[in-house]
């Protein structure tokens, strides 16, 4: 899994109560060839190596930027569609469609006019002006818009075939908050309501930051955040804590299928990471100290839909690096009195799978089962190789060179592997070597970038 995940959505949240009657379909539009309104075959200086790179499924679409507007451009390089002037994506295009901003300038400064739904051929699935409503949850709507600053954000919600919607109403004599979901056909799966099961459990739907209680300065005011964040399995964590991230007020989760939401028996957030069969998982710290020497214990956590929270392992140690499935930990344990470290490979249940006692080793997250890790000595030697689950290396470790006045930087995707200047395949045989700097963001679709003279270029790593 890229390096993901967790996106935060900046609260604005709350949403209906009661449970719809009706059945709705919770599979997303899917992309059909017969949807086609026939491309623009016209010519359009764009590399279709950047539409492959920002796709985010193949085929697929992405919008790119040229000459100041941007364009829906197929992965076969057809034009689908062009926004006017004025007119921003805010999302990947996911199963056809993505989030546009029309935006207007306010004294000097960009503000957003009408959000959209669009489908890859432009057409407008529905938007805030035709339903009447303030606008889509899908990010921090404070600051959505920066001028020509806007970038791609990934929304898993919306690639899950969802999007959540607003509106504020206000009067003199207060302020009415309603929340509904609606599919990307333009359905909706539940209406707008001021009566969601998560305003029910206390979080506040806002567009500012609010003010509350104190509970434990007798009730002087503190500032509240609000966040939600998509969590997988189409569940999603709503969280309220003190403002700047500090100590989390109430923690929930809500299930979108049956619009229902909990608050978890603990304070504790785990939104770093995702439903996975049922459960999501998360690990926590302890540490301990001999002088300068720290040592540090770890404990999985598991949370189930209705906000029950266990301890489900304990590991000897700091938890590095898992597998987005939560099934792979990578754990370094540090022995206090021989002053040593190793990292070994744990399952979820504790099982030790693999001891590298004897390597001085450096994975990264699993990709597609895969881990990516380098191996050093003592003279700064180093090697870098490929893991399985089964801590089995994919291939002899291959010696690779780079300046040792820092650390050596992986990036992988899964199949291929960058460290420095040159790209490796998935059995460690050089693919090619690249004078550029290579951007830190992992290969996507196998397309890396390279800013050459200020402006991006995009490398194939199979041309």
């Amino acid at each position: 899994m890229k390096k993901i995940l967790a996106l935060f959505l900046a609260a604005i949240l709350g949403l209906s109560l009661v449970a719809c009657e009706k059945e709705y379909d919770f599979t997303p539009m899917p992309f059909s060839e017969e949807d086609v309104s026939g491309g623009d075959e016209s010519v359009v200086d764009v590399d279709l190596n950047e539409v492959r790179y920002f796709a985010r499924e193949l085929p697929g679409y992405a919008w790119i930027k040229t000459n100041g507007i941007y364009r829906c451009i197929s992965t076969d390089g057809k034009v689908m569609a062009v926004l006017q002037s004025g007119s921003q994506p805010l999302s990947y295009i996911y199963n056809g469609v993505s989030i546009v901003a029309d935006t207007i300038s306010v004294n000097g400064r960009t503000a957003v006019s009408n959000y959209r739904l669009v489908d890859f051929a432009g057409k407008d699935v529905f938007s805030t002006e035709s339903l009447g409503i303030t606008g889509f949850i899908f990010s921090d709507l404070s600051d959505v818009i920066s001028g020509e600053a806007v970038t791609y954000r990934e929304n898993e919600l919306l690639r899950e075939g969802f999007i959540m919607v607003y509106r504020i109403t206000e009067s003199y004599d207060g302020v009415k908050y309603e929340i509904g979901t609606l599919n990307t056909k333009g359905e909706w799966v539940y209406d707008l309501s001021e009566d969601h099961p998560i305003i029910q459990q206390g979080f506040p739907c806002s567009e500012k930051t609010l003010a509350g209680p104190d509970e434990n300065k007798n009730n002087n005011m503190i500032t509240l955040q609000q966040y939600i964040s998509y969590a997988g399995e189409k569940k999603l964590y709503f969280i309220v804590s003190r403002g700047g991230g500090g100590t989390v007020e109430r923690f929930g989760i809500y299930d979108l299928e049956t619009h229902t939401a909990a608050i978890a028996n603990t304070k504790y957030t785990g939104h770093g990471n995702i439903f996975y069969d049922g459960f999501a998982s998360w690990t926590t710290r302890k540490s301990a100290a001999i002088g300068l020497y720290m040592t540090a214990t770890a404990q999985l956590y598991k949370m189930k839909g209705d906000g029950e929270v266990s301890v489900a392992t304990e590991f000897p140690g700091e938890v590095i690096s898992e597998s987005p499935s939560a099934d792979r930990y990578f754990v370094r344990i540090r022995n206090r009195e021989e002053r040593t470290e190793k990292i070994c490979l744990y399952d979820q249940k504790g099982v030790l799978i693999k001891d590298f006692a004897d390597l001085h080793i450096s994975p990264l997250e699993f990709v597609n089962g895969y881990a990516p890790c380098v191996i050093g000595n003592s003279e700064d030697t180093y090697y870098f190789t490929i893991i399985d689950k089964a801590g089995v290396f994919k291939f002899e470790p291959v010696n690779f060179t780079h300046d040792k006045k820092e650390s050596p930087t992986l990036l992988f995707d899964g199949k291929y592997t960058i460290i420095g200047d040159t790209v490796y395949d998935d059995n460690g045989g050089i693919i090619k070597t690249v004078e550029k700097e290579i951007d830190s963001s992992a290969p996507n679709n196998g397309v890396f970038r390279v800013s050459v003279d200020g402006k991006w270029k995009y490398i194939n790593c199979a041309d």
